[in-house]
């Protein structure tokens, strides 16, 4: 099993701005040559650290498709 540590001690919230989601995929492809792994979980830095998930910023700046894909 796998453990991945989502943002830092000094966040509160942990959103997915696109530098941490390429290191994100950049980490998650490594783990796919790992045969043995039977799952990843993720994790807070902190015990009471939160997910928000997308930056809203980064959603309202997308213009076309093609950009929103990339991004996606």
């Amino acid at each position: 099993i796998a453990i991945i540590h989502l943002g830092t001690p000094n966040e509160k919230v942990v959103v997915f701005q696109e530098a941490r989601m390429n290191a994100l995929q950049s980490e998650l492809k490594k783990l796919q040559s790992e045969k043995q792994l039977l799952g990843v979980v993720f994790v807070g830095s902190t015990n009471d650290m939160f997910c928000a998930g997308a930056d809203v910023r980064l959603i309202q700046q997308v213009q076309d498709s093609a950009t929103g894909e990339s991004l996606a």
